[in-house]
């Protein structure tokens, strides 16, 4: 939830920037004593959905013993390539957890999270990039597993049997993953997602519509299509949800009850666009969390952050060595410093940790490079997860690298403190996809899920059965 402040060892959080506007001013909060919550609670060892939660920060307590990294089971759909990032959890109440992907063979698929069978697959009639979530979307005690295909439409379909409860029909592809949470504070949560088609959509938990709103012109040469997707959180800290979302060369706010606009902000230029999802954290423990957000190209590193009544932005260029960011970032207190870091992935191949420093004297923001570590110059486009992947009490990094110069792909794991390599685990082909980090098998220790271009879902474990 946002109102907490993570630290290492408890799991962290970070962001900031430099360059200083004001953005227009915001009506005095209103509060609300009674806000219902973000979103469905899951296990803490649990990966419900891109990202992991709503602020869509890649971060969880989870723990391993993994300082080397072995195949446990792998699954091979029926498409060729995986960019879907898994989501895990238990959908049929058996307690044991499932992993839930989506595939570019346009299908579904729910396998069990310790031996690697297929429980079932949903077919579709689109390609699906778009990664799952899993919610108690009825409020009957049993989860539903919600995702966007490329065929314009958002699934809801049973985590038992596989079978579909409802879709709604956007106006273009949906690339981006859905968010769910209680955006209206009416005690029931909704789906949020954007489209290609410009537009994000907030859904009741019947498929009914709540609200859309248009952020992108298509038709605009200067913009395109909803790539990102959306975190929704207690913006200014009075118990009222928002959607916060990338669309074209904008970010937005918008008000969860009816999706008016509170406000945008946006580099401009036509190259500024963003591909990568925010994460929204408090980062210097006032209760009212900030965005942080990378633009793709040329690489730049912003902070939202709302004081007095008014949205700050504090941005600073990346290095242009990292040529371009799609990855979406990581952020936590990763070396226990009191200072939070966002650890992000560039398509020049490197991982890239940014440290945030607030001045509570010039209320700003200050960023600089902790540091990058090199991958052989290959591309990196999946989202980092921060765990503590070899139990030592200290943060770690795993992505996925698109591929080496024979191409092969890697998931690799990273000291957050200073990069330093853990282990590497080669794959057949590129992985797009952004691991999940949790415990499936249940014997207290987490493993390392993820879908590869060769069409397989993969698991990296250590002490295994």
């Amino acid at each position: 939830m946002i109102g907490k402040r993570y630290s290492f060892a408890v799991l962290g959080i970070a962001a900031a920037f430099m360059f200083v506007a004001v953005l227009p001013g915001m009506a005095s909060p209103v509060s609300n004593e009674n806000a219902a919550p973000a979103a469905w609670k899951s296990a803490p060892t649990d990966w419900p959905a891109f990202r992991n939660n709503m602020e869509r920060t890649g971060v969880t307590d989870a723990s391993a013993n993994m300082k080397l990294a072995y195949y446990k089971w792998s699954y091979k759909t029926g498409g060729s390539r995986i960019s879907s990032s898994p989501a895990v959890a238990d959908v049929d109440n058996d307690r044991y957890p499932e992993v839930l992907i989506g595939s570019e063979d346009s299908r579904l698929y729910c396998i069990n999270a310790s031996s690697g069978k297929l429980d079932w697959r949903f077919q579709t009639q689109g390609p699906i990039f778009s990664s799952p979530a899993i919610a108690d979307l009825n409020d009957d005690g049993r989860a539903e597993v919600i995702v966007g295909s490329n065929d314009g439409r958002v699934y809801v379909v049973n985590g038992t049997t596989g079978m579909l409860i409802w879709k709604f029909a956007a106006k273009g592809p949906i690339y981006a993953s859905p968010a769910v949470a209680d955006i209206n504070s009416d005690g029931k949560l909704e789906v949020v997602v954007g489209s290609f088609d410009g537009l994000v959509y907030a859904l009741n938990s019947d498929g009914t519509r709540l609200w859309r709103r248009a952020l992108v012109q298509i038709n605009d040469k200067n913009n395109e299509g909803i790539y990102a997707s959306p975190a929704v959180a207690d913006l200014f800290n009075d118990g009222r949800m928002k959607v916060i979302i990338p669309a074209g060369n904008f970010i937005y706010s918008l008000d969860g009850a009816d999706g008016a606009q509170n406000f945008s902000w946006g580099l401009g230029g036509e190259l500024a666009k963003f591909f990568s999802t925010p994460v929204v954290t408090d980062m210097n423990g006032d209760e009212i969390p900030e965005i942080i957000l990378f633009v793709a190209e040329p690489p730049t590193i912003t902070v939202l952050s709302y004081s007095n009544g008014a949205f700050n932005h504090f941005s600073q260029w990346g290095d242009r060595t990292w040529v371009r960011i799609d990855s979406s970032p990581a952020v936590c207190d990763g070396d226990s410093d009191g200072r939070f870091e966002a650890y992000v992935g560039t398509t020049a191949g490197d991982t890239i940790a940014i440290e945030f420093n607030y001045s509570v004297k010039g209320d700003f923001w200050d960023m600089r490079s902790e540091w990058t570590t090199g991958h052989i110059r290959s591309s990196i486009q999946s989202s980092p997860a921060i765990a503590d992947i070899n139990g030592d009490g200290r943060a770690d990094i795993i992505v996925g690298l698109r591929g080496t110069a024979n191409g092969k792909g890697l998931i690799a794991a990273e000291n957050a403190t200073d990069g330093k390599a853990l282990w590497t685990y080669m794959l057949p082909k590129g992985v797009f996809s952004s691991p999940a980090i949790a415990d499936g098998d249940l014997d207290g220790n987490a493993e390392v899920y993820f879908g590869c271009y060769d069409g397989g879902v993969y698991v990296l474990d250590y002490n295994f059965k």
